[in-house]
């Protein structure tokens, strides 16, 4: 199963960091297999968002950590065994990692 992370690293007070246990897919091989192109990451550059992909497995972990006003979320999943794909892609430049935060929220354990 393949994730789309993103960490957020604007100058405001927003943060918004993820980080996982899974294989994390170099740039060649996101080429290889049509995830970016020169046109994707043109458009990915206009956020404050840096993609990453991961190749994920049951048992893996997603660490979120998201703090932005009232919002104080430090976070550990773990990944089920089956996992609908998931809600992000990397022309969606707003709210990406909301999406994913959300979609963790729905479909993995918390870790305790």
């Amino acid at each position: 199963m393949l994730i789309l992370l993103e960490t957020y690293v604007g100058s405001s007070g927003f943060q918004f960091e993820t980080s996982c246990t899974g294989r994390r897919l170099e740039e060649a091989e996101l080429r290889e297999r049509g995830f970016i192109s020169d046109q994707l990451l043109r458009l990915n550059k206009q956020s404050n968002y840096v993609p990453a992909w991961y190749e994920v497995k049951g048992g893996d972990e997603i660490r979120v950590v998201w703090k932005y006003d009232r919002v104080d979320i430090d976070e550990t999943f773990i990944v089920p065994y089956e996992l609908p794909d998931p809600p992000q892609r990397l022309d969606d430049t707003f709210g990406t990692g909301v999406w994913v935060y959300r979609y963790l929220l729905e479909h993995c354990n918390r870790k305790a």
